[in-house]
């Protein structure tokens, strides 16, 4: 029965029942953890361009809010880099998205105040009706 945290395997014994991937990427963190960083061996530069590739798109696609039920106008703001600001960017557009959302809000909202003052307007200027109103009693007379 073995106790949780105790082996009686050593770790050589251990890496060797491992995938080859797995001890790779034990040997990377381990020379991170020194404070040793080296290149990974195992990748090109393709690769590492095909990354940077793939988090623009997101990045990209984050940025134009696909499926919403309004086209946004072209911004002014680039599309977030990939790497030293990028979060801040997001940001900003984030906030753009939003000053575009409160633009639609609020034209809707005075659109609908010059509605409702128009029909304000044409009820109040509406001469009051003059209505009849007929009372019948229990022995059939009629009172206006």
């Amino acid at each position: 029965k073995a106790l949780a945290g105790h082996s009686n395997k050593t770790t050589e014994e251990i890496t060797k029942l491992m995938p080859e991937d797995f001890n790779k990427k034990l040997k990377e963190w381990e020379q991170i953890k020194e404070g040793k960083p080296k290149h990974r061996l195992d990748r090109s530069s393709a690769d590492v361009e095909k990354k940077v590739k793939k988090k623009r798109k997101l990045q990209e696609k984050l940025v134009r809010g696909s499926g919403k039920k309004y086209k946004e106008k072209s911004l002014d703001l680039p599309a977030p880099e990939v790497g030293t600001f990028a979060w801040l960017d997001k940001e900003l557009m984030k906030i753009e998205r939003e000053k575009q959302r409160l633009k639609r809000e609020t034209s809707k909202f005075e659109e609908r105040e010059t509605r409702l003052t128009a029909m304000r307007q044409a009820l109040c200027h509406q001469p009051p009706a003059q209505k009849e109103i007929t009372v019948k009693t229990a022995a059939g007379e009629e009172f206006k």
